[in-house]
């Protein structure tokens, strides 16, 4: 034991010891750290223990430590580490063992009030101790929020907590860069999120890394911003994608996954079959009554909706809290979204003071939020894919230990109709769709240059913008009024698209639609109010600049995919209050894209739809056929662990059951099993094929069940595979 380390015993009690983690580590010395960082890394460690009101003995894992030491050292890394294994730690440590500020992207208020622990007293207190973490989001009071700025602009603040949405406000920006504290590291926490809800209904999520360059302009010259990715669930395609649109570098090296203890023993999967929504809530009921195994104990129930989902036959987490009301079960209440803050703020506290004992939640609460000794997760809906459902059951068991027969019961409830390989006629069809090529298009055009598209290939594709039936109606009506006329048709990406021109201003012709809206109300097509809200989206835009409503998300949606440098037709500017309303501000840069970056556009788009669509037959076809908990598992850990070397384009999605009729006799001998687990590949086109076993190694069939190649490796077949434009 160093000198150095002996002389710290005046300072700190307890001392690691000779077999420990730190110990280790520190002996190694792996990225070159002094004796006097290691000692005050250790009374860090003590110092953030008393703050928890427990003890660091150790890192909790080799990689926890790794992660804490890379980083600490002024390395980007891409740590995946299971739930409850101590992500945050990781952060907190290096914040407050350096200068400058860490700006922490957190997903969740839920999470960000979890991470600082919001208790007033303390968290306001004039203890200097208590100054440095805080977060900065609508759940403050102007009071409060003024607070935060004064002591962000002093620099008494060492970690700041913010969502992506803040870190795009022109205020926001202005405020870090005035602050006398620079930003010198970026955390984004629960990482799998810029992608899989970047894409989906959070955008701010992927212009992070064009916000990290902004302010890493603002330091002075030979000084960066390093950047920490942390999740508990990212396949090795998912990391290396992630760092890509960052546009960050990560060595090999550091990209650090923890797979021991990665099971969590202490959670016990089980998959619960019913006939009917209905009788999942009677399931319910029946288990939080007297008699049934979750009776006082405490636990939460995910629904994939916050509200709406009736007219897909759903229920939403308001209704499943209300008919547990209606069944007696008091003290259950539901957390979602689209609540106040006020609201959220009473539900959240009510639940950790343990007042409440079932919480009905959407993933708006679920993730990193640190609750020991929950009993229960139930899912009343099978999940979207299985990093959702491993996020969300990961929030069980914590405190609880597996070796003295404590469990967390992780449920999944599913509808039989649910259970089919085809999502024709599944209620979470819904989650899965993707706004059409068409549609994306047709926004952009009307709002940069003034044009529709609409799609004049598939009269009986209502999905898409086909100008029929009302719609065509009122075009027919505009035209007589000489506000449009329409211009001829033009063929993009393999898809039939009828132009339309504005003659007028963008506000007259919306007071006409609006005018037909009120005289046809009760039977106004949706492509008609889509049509006029389209228009006022125009009206609002400031020459090159789209500023869209917050009421507006899918239009921001929509947008959003011309951002990609691919495309190169707009830029997100920012988010921008005005007269008490949200908007995000988009710059035109090119009103006029390529061609080939609009086949891009369409290739991407089709593309995401069915990566979300393997990933939801994935879960219908392996993991809701697990006959043990065990399995279970085995599914989710094999899922997250399949190998994809960074930078291949043909990219293993998931695993799949499926039957393939193959045409070479050869071929179908080899065959072990008529029904066996084939990997399905994309190439850069979009198009599928599928690597399958056989007696001497793998083969790769394509959709129509002709044999490509055989290869002796999984790998192999991969790296033939993956410079083909066709199958």
């Amino acid at each position: 034991m160093s000198t150095s380390l002996k002389n710290a015993r005046a300072r700190i009690q307890t001392l690691p010891s000779d077999d420990s983690i730190f110990v280790q580590l520190r002996s190694e010395n792996i990225v070159s750290l002094s004796d006097e960082d290691y000692d005050r890394l250790w009374e860090v460690m003590q110092e953030l223990g008393r703050r928890k009101g427990k003890k660091y003995l150790d890192f909790r894992s080799r990689e926890q430590g790794l992660i804490t030491l890379r980083f600490l050292k002024g390395q980007n890394v891409f740590g995946v580490i299971p739930t409850s294994g101590g992500k945050s730690f990781t952060f907190q440590t290096v914040a407050q063992m350096t200068d400058g500020l860490t700006v922490v992207i957190s997903p969740l208020i839920a999470l960000m009030k979890d991470m600082v622990w919001v208790d007033k007293d303390w968290f306001y207190s004039k203890g200097k101790k208590n100054q440095d973490w805080t977060y900065f989001n609508s759940d403050l009071s102007p009071q409060e929020k003024r607070k935060v700025k004064n002591r962000i602009r002093a620099g008494t603040v060492k970690l700041l907590y913010i969502s992506p949405e803040r870190l795009k406000s022109a205020d926001f920006n202005d405020l870090l860069k005035a602050c006398k504290k620079r930003v010198r590291r970026f955390v984004i926490d629960e990482a799998h999120c810029i992608l899989g809800w970047g894409e989906n209904f959070r955008v701010s999520y992927l212009h992070i890394g064009k916000e990290i360059q902004k302010l890493q302009k603002e330091l002075t010259k030979g000084q960066k911003i390093h950047v920490l990715l942390l999740t508990a669930t990212a396949t090795p395609e998912l990391q290396y994608a992630t760092v890509k649109n960052l546009g960050i570098h990560i060595e090999p090296e550091n990209f650090i996954t923890q797979l021991k203890d990665a099971d969590r023993s202490e959670l016990r999967i089980r998959l619960h079959k019913v006939s009917s929504d209905k009788q999942k809530i009677s399931w319910l009921v029946k288990q939080l009554k007297r008699g049934g195994c979750f009776y006082n104990k405490r636990g939460i129930i995910f629904s994939a909706f916050a509200k709406g989902g009736e007219g897909l036959g759903a229920y939403n987490a308001e209704m499943i809290a209300e008919e547990l009301k209606q069944n007696h079960i008091k003290r259950a209440r539901c957390y979602h979204g689209q609540m106040d803050a006020k609201s959220r703020s009473e539900v959240q506290e009510a639940f950790k003071s343990d007042e409440l004992r079932v919480l009905v939640a959407t993933k708006a609460f679920g993730m990193g939020v640190d609750l020991s000794n929950l009993d229960f997760i139930v899912h009343f809906y099978p999940p979207l894919s299985l990093e959702d459902y491993w996020q969300e059951a990961g929030r069980g068991g914590r405190g609880k230990d597996a070796s003295k027969g404590e469990y967390c019961d992780c449920i999944v409830l599913y509808d039989s109709s649910d259970y089919r390989n085809s999502l024709d006629y599944s209620v979470l069809k819904s989650f899965t769709s993707v706004t059409g090529f068409e549609k994306v298009l047709c926004t952009f055009t009307s709002v940069a240059k003034g044009e529709w598209c609409f799609n004049a290939s598939d009269p009986s594709n209502t999905w898409y913008v086909k100008p029929h039936g009302q719609l065509r109606q009122v075009l027919k009506e505009l035209r007589t009024r000489k506000d449009i006329k329409k211009l001829d048709y033009i063929e993009i990406a393999g898809v039939e698209l009828e132009r339309w021109k504005l003659l007028r201003r963008p506000r007259t012709v919306v007071s006409h639609i609006d005018k037909w809206l009120g005289e046809n109300e009760k039977d106004a097509f949706k492509q008609t109010r889509r049509l006029r809200d389209i228009l006022q989206l125009r009206a609002d835009s400031k020459g090159r600049i789209i500023r869209v409503a917050s009421q507006f998300p899918w239009l921001v949606r929509e947008l959003n995919w011309f951002t990609y440098p691919e495309i190169g037709a707009l830029e997100m500017i920012d988010n921008q209050w005005e007269n008490d309303i949200l908007y995000t501000r988009f710059e035109v840069v090119n009103n006029k894209p390529s061609r080939q970056s609009v086949k891009e556009l369409a290739r991407r788009l089709r593309r995401h739809s069915t990566i979300r669509r393997a990933k939801l037959k994935f879960v219908f076809n392996r993991f809701l056929k697990a006959k043990s908990s065990k399995e279970a598992k085995s599914i989710i850990l094999e899922y997250l662990n399949l190998e994809q070397e960074p930078g291949q384009e043909s990219a293993l999605i998931a695993k799949s059951e499926r039957r393939i009729k193959t045409r070479s006799m050869n071929f179908k001998e080899d065959i072990k099993k008529r029904n066996y687990h084939a990997w399905v590949l994309l190439n850069e086109n979009g198009d599928k094929a599928f690597v399958i076993p056989i007696q001497k190694g793998y083969a790769v069939v394509n959709n129509r069940g002709g044999v490509i190649i055989k290869a002796r490796t999984i790998r192999e077949a991969m790296d033939e595979i993956a410079s083909r434009s066709e199958f």
